[in-house]
């Protein structure tokens, strides 16, 4: 497929594809759309259009939009010159370069209530519309946390642990697979509105007599606004928190390196996985603390809040990454 057949002539083309300068393959359409694939790095970029007609506005653009497209390898600057180029440098690229630039990530999601083992009592499944106790001795905005129904949860429901229901070491397990091996970046949708209702304890591929409510060499502690610089933003909402560790043993993203909105970096902690299957126990801690649904995705720079589906994994484009990019 990537043997050139048309030897003398000013494009190399093998059948259907054009072969460029670094051996990877490409091919255009009418409107705008291109596809490559680079063969030896395993990659390809996909560009969508759907041209109407070329303007002045497109032209002034295409320096700068073709420097973009170089730098991130949807073809190189030797390409440019060769004749079939001239369409897509005339009416796509500055409407449509940030998709070609998109990366195809990885990801999968499961409903907090869709486990498959479940130890203790502590832990109970809860509807959407249910009431939860309320926290009279916490505040949010200097007014106790009061008694309320949780109106919303994907999939019309979740789990936790109400307010005044005793710890005592409850798990549910959950059995995923994920697509492709690497890392892996861990989200939970928690309400977690104060500071003695903001926890729960979390152990990866472990086994169930593993499973306990503990920070050890096989648990973690998982924090929602634990830290002090966090505490004001406690809320009776659902939140999206990414997987963390207060001791950052086993696991080591501590709660102020993952939170996506505090300090000027951004260097969230993965979960290095071998695509396959693998469990993950969630386990009680504190009282009045409850999630919806749980997501994980190979983005690391994917800051969206995911809808939560039944458990499954597909390969999607998250647009988060695209915004991030401009």
């Amino acid at each position: 497929m990537a043997q050139p057949r048309t030897a003398g002539l000013n494009v190399n083309r093998s059948i259907g594809w054009v072969v460029l300068k670094d051996r990877a393959l490409y091919h255009s359409g009418f409107t705008g759309t291109a596809l490559r694939l680079d063969l030896e790095q395993r990659e390809y970029q996909i560009l969508l259009t759907n041209r109407g007609n070329g303007n002045n506005t497109c032209s002034k653009n295409i320096t700068m939009i073709l420097s973009k497209c170089v730098k991130h390898k949807f073809f190189t600057e030797g390409d440019l010159s060769l004749s079939y180029m001239k369409p897509i440098r005339m009416f796509v690229l500055a409407c449509c370069a940030l998709i070609a630039l998109s990366v195809n990530a990885a990801e999968i999601s499961w409903e907090a209530e869709k486990f498959a083992k479940k130890k203790g009592e502590s832990i109970k499944v809860y509807k959407a519309g249910d009431k939860v106790k309320g926290t009279p001795d916490e505040q949010i905005d200097g007014k106790p946390i009061p008694d309320r129904a949780v109106s919303k949860a994907s999939g019309n429901a979740f789990i936790g642990v109400d307010n005044g229901v005793a710890t005592d070491g409850s798990w549910v397990k959950y059995e995923f697979s994920v697509p492709v091996g690497g890392d892996w970046y861990f989200w939970g949708k928690v309400i977690a509105p104060s500071v003695a209702d903001n926890s729960f304890h979390w152990g990866i591929d472990i086994k169930d007599e593993e499973a306990k409510k503990a920070d050890d060499d096989k648990n973690n502690i998982w924090d929602f606004f634990e830290k002090e610089e966090l505490r004001a933003y406690y809320t009776t909402d659902w939140v999206w928190f990414r997987l963390n560790s207060r001791s950052g043993k086993p696991f080591p993203g501590l709660e102020l390196d993952q939170y996506i909105n505090f300090g000027d970096t951004y260097d969230p902690t993965p979960l290095n996985l071998s695509a396959g299957k693998h469990t993950f126990h969630l386990i009680d801690r504190e009282d009045g603390t409850f999630i919806d649904a749980l997501f994980a995705t190979t983005s690391r720079a994917h800051r969206q809040s995911p809808t939560a589906v039944e458990a499954t994994d597909k390969l999607a484009t998250l647009w988060g990454d695209l915004k991030q990019r401009r």
